[in-house]
């Protein structure tokens, strides 16, 4: 009696788990590339949100001497 070993029991073959394996490793390299995209937009907004803050600083620091009168011409 002898048992077919392309066809196990269960229904996998060794073609088909190998197929379910290079999908999960696709899925996971697209994950990845996701992911890095998103670290990347990340440290995008933070950068931009650093610009973003030194600029209201110096807008404020710019209006601040124009309400003191410091930097008008004549004074």
């Amino acid at each position: 009696m002898s048992q077919d070993r392309s066809a196990p029991a269960d229904g996998f073959t060794l073609d088909g788990v190998l197929f379910i394996i290079d999908r999960i490793a696709q899925c996971h390299e697209k994950a990845a590339k996701a992911l890095r995209g998103v670290i990347r937009a990340q440290k995008d907004a933070e950068f931009a949100y650093t610009r973003l803050r030194e600029a209201g600083s110096a807008v404020a620091q710019l209006f601040r001497s124009f309400t003191s009168g410091t930097d008008r011409a004549g004074a």
